[in-house]
């Protein structure tokens, strides 16, 4: 005789919790939540925040709107036309206190470990 080739499993065991429930709020035979009232310690009202200025952080590098005159000097000595410079949006955080209109060229001071400062340019574009 051959012997049988069925595989026996282990039956699984029964949950004993539910996602979402805890063991006190489940009685046998019914699924309602627990619900409490909050505690008068709960019900005071956080303290309000302030908001920062971002532009104020110093991790935010300085932006500055060149001059007609700057950008034609600045165009000139790279050989450059005006949109090959890399872009900017209008509404960019960091340049929607300079009120700055499309066209207009960024000028960006950063800090740099290697280089002490660096210095980027940008146009300002719309969407």
């Amino acid at each position: 005789m051959v012997a049988s080739s069925k595989v026996y499993r282990k039956s699984r065991p029964a949950r004993l919790f539910h996602p979402g429930k805890t063991l006190d709020t489940m009685k046998e035979g019914t699924m309602k939540k627990k619900t409490t009232k909050p505690s008068s310690a709960s019900k005071a009202k956080a303290p309000k925040v302030k908001r920062t200025q971002p532009l104020v952080h110093d991790l935010v590098p300085k932006h500055e709107v060149l001059t007609d005159k700057q950008t034609e000097q600045l165009l000139a000595a790279y050989n450059l036309t005006l949109f090959q410079l890399p872009k900017i949006l209008t509404k960019d955080p960091a340049i929607e206190h300079l009120n700055t209109k499309v066209g207009s060229v960024i000028k960006i001071t950063r800090k740099s470990p290697t280089a002490g400062m660096a210095i980027y340019y940008r146009v300002v574009i719309d969407e």
